[in-house]
This record gives C-alpha cells, sequence and structure tokens, in this order.
C-alpha cells in the first residue's frame, strides 16, 4: 500500500472517533473517509498560533512532481476551472510541498471561483471543495497558489478552500465535504509524501503572517 496508505490506515485505528462528534449535521462516515476527514476537521478548528508548524524551518528543496499516483481511498476526479494566471505564481521556485493548508471559503462556491478567476482579488488556492463534495481544482499543484497569507508557506503547501458560506450556501460543512476533503487530503499527500498529521496539515488560521498573499 506504500507509506502514505499505511499512515492513513493507522490513522483510521487511532480515529475511529464519528465525525458527528465535529458536525450535528454529520450522522455517518466511513472509516477510510474518517481518518483524513478527522484531521482537516482539526485542521479548520484549531486555535491561532504565532509559530510555525514542526518541521517548517527545515524542508528541503526539491522538483515538483505532477506523478499521479493510485491511491486507496477513492480521490475524486476535479473538475478544471482556471485561476487567472495573475493570482498564482508558476512553479515553485525549487521547493517541495510540505504542508497541506485547508481553509473555509466564508462565501459560496460561485463566489469564491468568480474571485479566483478575476485579477483583482489577488487570490486563489489549488482545490475548492463546493457543498455536494464537487471538487474543483483550480491551480496546478506544481504551481504557487496565492493561499496561505505567508508566501514561504504558499511555496510548500497545497491549499484547499472547503465551502461554508452560512445564509448563503451550506451553514455547516455537509459529510460529502468531510468525504471528499479526506480524499484530496490523502492524493495530495501521496503525490508529495506530505505526513498527514497535525503539524502538516494545518488550518490557514495557524499560518503566522496574515495576508493574501
Amino acid at each position: 500500500m506504500g507509506r502514505i496508505a499505511v499512515t492513513c490506515a493507522w490513522l483510521i485505528t487511532a480515529w475511529i472517533v464519528a465525525l458527528a462528534a465535529c458536525s450535528p449535521r454529520v450522522v455517518a462516515v466511513t472509516p477510510a473517509a474518517d481518518a483524513v476527514a478527522r484531521t482537516v476537521v482539526e485542521a479548520v478548528a484549531a486555535p491561532v498560533r504565532s509559530d510555525p508548524p514542526r518541521g517548517a524551518a527545515a524542508v528541503a528543496p526539491r522538483a515538483a512532481s505532477s506523478a499521479q499516483r493510485g491511491f486507496p481511498f477513492g480521490e475524486r476526479r476535479a473538475e478544471w476551472i482556471p485561476a487567472t494566471p495573475w493570482n498564482y505564481d508558476r512553479g515553485r521556485f525549487g521547493e517541495r510541498v510540505e504542508f497541506i493548508v485547508i481553509h473555509y471559503t466564508a462565501i459560496s462556491y460561485e463566489r469564491t471561483l468568480r474571485a479566483f478567476t478575476s485579477p483583482a482579488s489577488g487570490v486563489s488556492a489549488h482545490y475548492v471543495v463546493r457543498h455536494d463534495g464537487q471538487v474543483t481544482q483550480m491551480v496546478s499543484e506544481d504551481d504557487t497558489a496565492w493561499q496561505a497569507g505567508n508566501y514561504w508557506f504558499n511555496l510548500r503547501s497545497v491549499g484547499i478552500e472547503i465551502e461554508l458560506a452560512p445564509g448563503e450556501s451550506n451553514d455547516a460543512f455537509t459529510a460529502e465535504q468531510y468525504y471528499a476533503a479526506a480524499s484530496l487530503a490523502c492524493g495530495v499527500a501521496a503525490r508529495h509524501g506530505v505526513a498527514l498529521d497535525r503539524a502538516h496539515v494545518v488550518g490557514h488560521n495557524e499560518i503566522p503572517g496574515p495576508g493574501k498573499i
């Protein structure tokens, strides 16, 4: 299964507690999705911290790879809607992906896509997960999205936006989003060798230095 798959299996055993504890709207989860989804949820809900996650100061440069590796947890095929090239940088300047940064949109999926395709916004993310679990890719994983509010992290992370827009679309995270985000995180981790733990799957609010890029 490979190192990442074994890590996911270990996390499944360690985090068997249902995601219903995180959201009253989640009433059933599959064990495969639960493990990484729990990490995703913890990243979103984590308290603000001023110091980088452990390991942030020691990142060995490596050429980014677009090789797609198989993974047993059913990563969904993402729809490709490209962000405007004014809102991200091509390549990663030799840095490797070490982190997955979790965001929530605070606006609807449609408005998020409009923002990422508008040069006036100056922001982007690699992926957007809609309330029904639809995954949309807007920036290649080989490129640097302007999503973390800290350019050091932008160069070394893949950003995932999860739709959450009370009064506009969904008022709470849905089970479909948990499943999709879990599968997506597993796929990103497999492609780049990212450890699936809370030191490497982090919430946007944990990144030091607020700002657009």
